[in-house]
């Protein structure tokens, strides 16, 4: 759950109400890992179904080829058989896999460590007058307040700070929008 409180916004009483009434083993397995190995196989579990899903749907929806490398069963296998240090050494991931790559790739993309991907410009898209609209109007709804999940206030302070170009927290502003969205179609 401390993974849950460091979101500022999610209101204390939420997150006393869910973790009394509902241990998350997922959650604590995710993010509770008790080693590397356990932590992959827990994310394998748990996240790539939804990696793969997300994926597939966005090369597919904006008509880029994509592929999702190294899902071979026996290469799994075989990286969760290794030492953790020959997966993930010195800060470097993919570690053993990266030696394999000496003298075949260029120095400055072996050794790289930022992860580069897919990334949608959403951070610039919530700036937008169309979106700051839509956020605007939920943040200030009384609906949004009176659920008691997400402090709107602090809510409303962070999207100032997102407009400003202070924060980035675009993932955090599409989890109030489809939470509020989803209540008032499924539950209001």
């Amino acid at each position: 759950m401390t993974r849950i409180k460091e979101r500022r916004y999610i209101k204390d009483e939420f997150v006393d109400l869910v973790t009394k009434h509902n241990k998350s083993v997922i959650l604590d397995d995710l993010y509770g890992s008790k080693d590397l190995k356990t932590s992959l196989v827990n994310h394998l579990e748990y996240k790539l179904e939804h990696l793969l899903k997300w994926s597939d749907k966005n090369s597919m929806g904006f008509s880029i080829e994509s592929r999702t490398p190294f899902l071979y069963y026996r290469l799994i296998e075989y990286t969760l058989s290794m030492p953790s240090n020959a997966v993930i050494k010195n800060g470097y991931t993919k570690y053993t896999l990266r030696e394999a790559m000496k003298g075949i790739l260029p120095e400055k993309i072996r050794l790289r460590k930022g992860k580069v991907g897919f990334a949608t410009p959403a951070n610039n898209w919530f700036r937008t007058e169309d979106f700051k609209k839509l956020v605007t109007n939920i943040l200030d709804s009384d609906t949004f307040a009176g659920r008691n999940i997400i402090d709107a206030e602090t809510a409303k302070s962070l999207y100032q700070k997102h407009l400003n170009k202070e924060i980035n927290i675009s993932k955090d502003i599409w989890k109030w929008i489809h939470l509020e969205m989803w209540f008032r179609k499924f539950i209001d």
